[in-house]
C-alpha cells in the first residue's frame, strides 16, 4: 500500500488499461473509463496540469465526492426510476465508482485515507445489501475494504464500529457461494491477519484475529450440530443464486483458514466435523 503520492508505475499502467475501455461496447468496461476520463478532465483543468496521471489523492478525493453524491441522490416523482445506491447493476455509476476506488486506494497515502476512513465507510457500507445480488460490485467492495483495514492504526481498528462491521461483511463472504466472491473475500482476510500493524513488523495477534477465530469456530460448531445442509440453507438466502452451498461451508470455511492458520496464535481446535469435510 502506497505511503507516497508519487503515483508507482503499476498504478499508472492500471489507469491506462481502463483509459483503453472507453469505446468498449460491454457497459462495465466502458462506464469506469468514462468516468476516469471525466475525472482526469476535471482535475487537469483544476491543478492546471497536464501530465497523466495525475497523484492519487486527487483521484481518490475526486472518487470519493462522485461516491457521496450518487449515493446522497434520491429520486423524486418518478416510481419507476431507480435510485443509484439501487442500481448496482453493470453500466451503473455506482459500481463504475467502486471499480476505481478499489485500483486507487491502495496507491493513495494512507493518512490521506484514514482521514476520509467514516466518510467512505458511510457510504459504501450501506451499498452491501443491494450489491449482494452483483458480483462485480461486490468484489469492488471487498477490495476496497481490504485495503481501509490494512491502513488502519489498532487504535482506529478497535474504536471504529463501521470498520469492525466491514469486518463482519468480509468474514461473512468467506462463504459466499460465487467463487470469486468467496476467494476474493478469503485473501481479504488472509491480508488483513497475516499483515504486520504498525509499529509491528512481525504478523500475528490482528486486533481483529479474535473475532476471526470466534467466526471459524462459530460456523464449524454450527456445521457439526445442524449437519451442514440445514446451516447452509439459512444462511443461502444472503446470496445470490449460484454454486449450491449446501455441506460446503465447512470446507470453505477450512479453504480460508490456511491462508492464516500461521497467526492463529493458539492451538487451532476446531469441531471433528471439520476433518470430515476436508
Amino acid at each position: 500500500m502506497s505511503t507516497s503520492a508519487q503515483p508507482s508505475a503499476e498504478f499508472a499502467e492500471a489507469l491506462t488499461n481502463v483509459r483503453r475501455q472507453t469505446t468498449s461496447k460491454l457497459s462495465h468496461n466502458s462506464k469506469p473509463a468514462q468516468l476516469l476520463n471525466a475525472i482526469e478532465q476535471t482535475l487537469t483543468v483544476s491543478l492546471k496540469i497536464d501530465t497523466l496521471p495525475h497523484s492519487s489523492t486527487a483521484y481518490f478525493i475526486s472518487l470519493l465526492q462522485c461516491l457521496e453524491k450518487a449515493c446522497s441522490d434520491e429520486i423524486n416523482g418518478d416510481e419507476e426510476a431507480m435510485a443509484e445506491t439501487e442500481n448496482m447493476g453493470q453500466g451503473a455509476l455506482i459500481p463504475a465508482t467502486l471499480y476505481l476506488l478499489a485500483i486507487v486506494i491502495p496507491e493513495t497515502p494512507g493518512n490521506v485515507v484514514i482521514s476520509k476512513l467514516s466518510t467512505v465507510l458511510e457510504s459504501i457500507l450501506p451499498l452491501f445489501e443491494n450489491a449482494m445480488d452483483h458480483p462485480p460490485a461486490l468484489r469492488s467492495l471487498v477490495q476496497i475494504i481490504t485495503s481501509l483495514i490494512g491502513f488502519a492504526s489498532p487504535q482506529v481498528l478497535n474504536s471504529s464500529p463501521l470498520l469492525k462491521k466491514s469486518w463482519n461483511y468480509l468474514l461473512e463472504l468467506n462463504l459466499d457461494p460465487r467463487p470469486k466472491v468467496r476467494h476474493l473475500a478469503q485473501e481479504g482476510v488472509r491480508k488483513v491477519l497475516t499483515t504486520p500493524v504498525a509499529p509491528k513488523v512481525v504478523a500475528g495477534g490482528h486486533p481483529y484475529l479474535p473475532k476471526a477465530r470466534e467466526w471459524v469456530v462459530g460456523i464449524m460448531e454450527e456445521e457439526g450440530k445442524m449437519g451442514g445442509a440445514s446451516a447452509a440453507g439459512k444462511r443461502k438466502a444472503r446470496f445470490a443464486e449460484g454454486e449450491d452451498g449446501e455441506g460446503k461451508r465447512a470446507i470453505w470455511v477450512v479453504q480460508g483458514l490456511r491462508g492464516w492458520a500461521a497467526v492463529w496464535g493458539e492451538a487451532v481446535r476446531l469441531p471433528a466435523y471439520t476433518c470430515a469435510q476436508s
